[in-house]
């Protein structure tokens, strides 16, 4: 009942005050938490020592701000206290050290975007040969239908560095050349190389990682030396957003250095937003995408470009409701296609094919993302790039190309069926424009009316002239170099200086003959040249280039560009085209393998690159990866992606050997040793801290239920059903001191708790640890915090809020007791609760009951003169009363792990204040509580007795 605790308010106040220890400075506390980190890694002090020592560090970092927490009262959570607000955290850490749109919201345990990037903080406090303390502020948030409630937790995270964390360039380097070698060796598949450097590449991202903010100079040292700037932009907009998962559209847009080539990268970002969702296994199929894609024209292009967006968003709907294979792989298959599509969008784009150009691709871009994305915007990025070639396999090549020769017929005759013929003879009419005498030449231009026309046709000896081949040129005709990280026209490897328009860089050759050649309905004119089967022409150079994915090999004009292939070098003339007629039928067109000069042609490549970008916010973003390219290179980016798109167990276990460090570290500390450690450097030094010492102990417990959960979920992912032998349950751990109490065991267990959602509900072995614990202050704590509550913050009154006045009034059973305890004392009762210490009095209280103003309670120095009945209660009487209820109700208090069945601990504040008033009713019966003056004795009795009926209610 109300008027319960209020009386119960008096006796309780102990409990409800916190003692703020005075803080050290933020730098005190960081050098400190680095003179622990050292002793640890010098083995002078355990894992678990270090532990506590960081949490004592928090809890001195964040007493500085300890009275801005933000408050909640009533919600479900049931929390009185969330954290600290942006201003409160860049008041103790400075400005932040990043942004993130992602808000994670804890009762919904699930991620969100909002409209405004959230500052956050991560500071190194050490990062040393073992470990690594970071202080962090991390955004949080909890949602109560319309209303969110943003806010900060603060933590000292200890991370055991990985291999990975510790990367040496040359190690890479040589398990790179390694797998490379194996390889070329055939020891190997490009499967199995391109697996290698995927798991070299993901120790590679958790190097970048964790060397964001000191990037360049973490790049600068693993690299071995300083790059060059470069400005991009980068589109970014939110593609899909549903419940489970969100698709984001991104594009780069930048210019490769040293070229004039620019590009426009796309791709499709998947991003879970809850717990364990991941996109289905993604399996590449056999296909000749990149020959489809590059046939296609720009407009083509781009509006199946748009209708692939489409179709993402409505099979991410169906994803993000069931979880579906088929509408995984249709999603994955579509990014992938989009990538491609981007790729070739930028050649077409940059060599003018079809004049499509690069201010349309940037329109269509444009017009793409305001039709298809949300919360779309760009970013100007500052980057600095890094790159190790770890193979450049080089190849001394004799450049052998397919070339037309003609041989003028003479004058008389005529070229038919590949062979020079006389054409005199036969009845040709010189003036009827026909062909008489079927010879393929009619009037003027027949020998047989040489003497009618007086006029006959001039003919070039030599329409074609021998081409004066580049060691470019001659590149081009063989085999083209194919990297798939630079592989456009206007790319350094594919860059051709042309000095010879008979020859183009597409392996074209023009006809530049006397006659001028004729389009039919499937060809077009460029300059003086037709563009043939598979032909575009190239306005800016003025002939007629081969289309994106076909090659002229045979040297023959009048076919195009008839092969899909690279061109490889021929051999003999008979690699070449079929002797044939000119297309006047005058000369004789014959085809030979042409031997050119020596040259070095870069064959292969495999490159480790690495990369600094520095966004308009400020923020750092860090990468490393591992590119190949060229010959028996043509398929390693899908499986690439395939491997990163797969269940990848690698990952899983070096999550699990991460674990279990840890977890050996933990089970080697906790013992009988630490505690009395723990109890001799702590609680005895700060006693009256009794609420830090429970959060110590807490902070340790939960430790081993975070480690113990996560080795279980990393054993689900490897298929693991048994713990390793050297992990074993720690046995009974015990502290009993006089004012604080510890006891910790594990047990092992079995449970498909954390297989939960998976296909196969399969049991894991998991350590289950238990925990009872409290703290309270000791006699001499207890006495002079009652003293500085009463007598020295100064009076103060405590009574019902408002609305409790309200309930009171309206209960007649509660008002009916109050009359009868306020005639007991002649119509109001003042009671006067004194504690003391001998003759010393340490407390005291004044209640006022009676029917007007119901009950008050008010703090006082002096005894009031207007008094019905002092209460005089002796200090030791006092905290025996107090200490046997703390101790009863967390002695029953045990803690469980998540993964077990909970039932929730509550204080029973009723039950409190009826045990506190049937001792108060005990110590007046035994007269261990003096009554002033005694005759009130049976009044007082009578009024707590009254009270206490009102327990239960309360």
């Amino acid at each position: 009942m109300v008027s319960g605790k209020v009386i119960v308010l008096f006796l309780l106040v102990l409990l409800s005050c916190t003692l703020t220890a005075s803080a050290q400075s933020l730098s005190s506390e960081v050098e400190n938490i680095q003179i622990q980190a050292q002793k640890y890694e010098s083995q002078e002090i355990s894992f678990l020592q270090l532990k506590m020592l960081l949490n004592q560090a928090r809890e001195n970092i964040v007493s500085k701000i300890e009275n801005q927490r933000i408050q909640i009262s009533g919600q479900e959570e049931n929390r009185n206290e969330l954290g600290w607000s942006t201003e409160s955290i860049q008041q103790l850490l400075g400005e932040p050290t990043g942004y993130d749109e992602w808000l994670w919201f804890e009762n919904l345990r699930q991620s969100k975007r909002v409209k405004e990037k959230i500052a956050k903080w991560e500071k190194t406090i050490w990062d040393g040969q073992k470990i690594k303390i970071t202080l962090n502020a991390w955004p949080q948030a909890l949602q109560h239908e319309q209303e969110i409630i943003q806010f900060y937790w603060i933590d000292l995270d200890l991370k055991f560095k990985k291999p990975e964390d510790r990367l040496e360039k040359n190690k890479i380097i040589q398990e790179l050349d390694t797998a490379i070698q194996n390889y070329k060796n055939q020891t190997t598949d490009i499967k199995e190389f391109a697996k290698t450097t995927v798991e070299l590449e993901k120790q590679l991202q958790t190097f970048s990682e964790n060397n964001q903010k000191n990037c360049a100079a973490a790049m600068e040292n693993f690299f071995e030396f300083t790059p060059q700037e470069r400005l991009r932009t980068q589109w970014q907009g939110v593609l899909f957003e549903g419940q489970n998962f969100e698709l984001e559209l991104n594009l780069d847009e930048g210019k490769e250095p040293d070229h004039n080539y620019q590009y426009w990268n796309a791709r499709v970002d998947f991003r879970p937003t809850t717990d364990n969702f991941k996109l289905p296994e993604f399996l590449p199929q056999e296909n000749n995408l990149q020959e489809e894609i590059a046939n296609q024209q720009p407009e083509e292009l781009i509006q199946e470009l748009k209708k692939r967006l489409n179709q993402i968003k409505e099979f991410a709907k169906t994803l993000d409701i069931i979880p579906n294979a088929s509408a995984g792989q249709q999603i994955q298959e579509n990014l992938y296609w989009i990538q491609e599509a981007s790729n070739v969008l930028n050649q077409k784009a940059n060599n003018q094919e079809y004049g499509y150009t690069l201010e349309k691709l940037a329109q269509d871009w444009e017009q793409i993302f305001q039709e298809f994305t949300t919360n779309y915007e760009k970013n100007t990025i500052t980057e600095k790039r890094f790159n190790v070639l770890v193979l450049d396999e080089q190849k001394e090549q004799t450049s052998a190309y397919c070339q037309a020769k003609e041989t003028d017929c003479g004058e008389n005759n005529v070229c038919q069926n590949a062979v020079c013929v006389s054409a005199l003879g036969g009845n040709e009419i010189c003036d009827n424009q026909q062909d008489d005498d079927l010879d393929t030449l009619n009037n003027c231009e027949d020998p047989d009316c040489f003497e009618t026309c007086r006029n006959p046709p001039e003919i070039n000896e030599n329409s074609f002239p021998e081409p004066q081949n580049s060691p470019e040129q001659e590149n081009s005709i063989s085999e083209p170099e194919s990297n798939p990280e630079n592989s456009n026209p206007g790319s350094e490897n594919n860059e051709l200086e042309n000095s010879n328009p008979e020859l183009n860089e597409n392996n074209s050759l023009q006809n530049t003959g006397n006659v001028l050649l004729q389009a039919n309905e499937n060809e077009s004119r460029c300059g003086e040249s037709v563009c043939r089967t598979n032909q575009v022409c190239n306005s800016e150079k003025g002939w007629c280039d081969c289309r994106q994915g076909f090659f002229d090999c045979d040297g023959e004009w009048l076919n195009g560009c008839e092969s899909q292939s690279s061109c490889k070098q021929c051999q003999t003339n008979q690699d070449c085209a079929q002797t044939r007629c000119s297309e006047d039928n005058r000369r004789l067109t014959e085809f030979e393998c042409k031997q050119g000069d020596s040259y070095t042609e870069n064959i292969a490549s495999v490159e480790l690159a690495g990369s600094c970008e520095i966004l308009n916010s400020g923020e750092i973003r860090a990468g490393v990866w591992i590119s190949a390219w060229g010959e028996g290179f043509e398929n390693f980016n899908e499986f690439k992606q395939e491997y990163y798109s797969q269940d990848d167990k690698s990952h899983c276990l070096k999550e699990f050997e991460s674990f279990k460090q840890e977890r050996i570290e933990l089970q080697k500390s906790l013992n009988n040793e630490l505690l009395e450690w723990f109890y001799e450097n702590s609680v005895k030094q700060k006693v009256n801290d009794f609420e830090k010492h429970t959060r110590s102990i807490r902070a340790i417990y939960e430790s081993f239920i975070r480690v113990n959960g996560d080795l279980a979920r990393s054993m689900t992912c490897l298929n693991m059903t048994q713990l390793p032998a050297e992990i074993q349950p720690i046995s009974k751990v015990k502290l009993d001191a006089g004012n604080g109490y510890v006891e910790i065991w594990e047990e092992k267990k079995t449970t498909a708790f954390f297989a939960e959602g998976q296909q196969t509900q399969t049991s894991v072995e998991v350590i289950s640890p238990y925990a009872t614990f409290w703290f309270f202050p000791t006699r001499e704590e207890f006495k002079e915090e009652f003293k500085k509550h009463f007598f020295e913050e100064g009076p103060e009154s405590e009574g019902p809020s408002p609305d409790e006045l309200k309930q009171i009034r309206n209960d007649l059973q509660v008002i009916q007791k109050i009359e009868r305890i306020s005639d007991l004392f002649g119509g109001e009762a003042k009671l006067v609760m004194e504690i003391r210490d001998g003759s010393e009095a340490i407390a005291r209280g004044v209640f006022s009951i009676d029917p007007v103003n119901l009950v008050r309670f008010d703090k006082t120095l002096d005894k009031p003169e207007d008094t019905d009945v002092t209460l005089v209660v002796g200090l030791d009487f006092m905290y025996g009363i107090m200490e046997g209820i703390f101790k009863e109700q967390f002695e029953n208090d045990v803690q469980k792990p998540y993964w077990e069945e909970q039932f929730e601990f509550e204080i029973d504040d009723a039950l409190i204040e009826i045990k506190i008033f049937s001792n108060l009713i005990g110590g007046l019966l035994s007269g261990q509580i003096i009554v002033e003056p005694f005759y009130q004795l049976p009044n007082t009795l009578l009024a707590l007795q009254e009270l206490m009926t009102l327990m239960p209610k309360g």
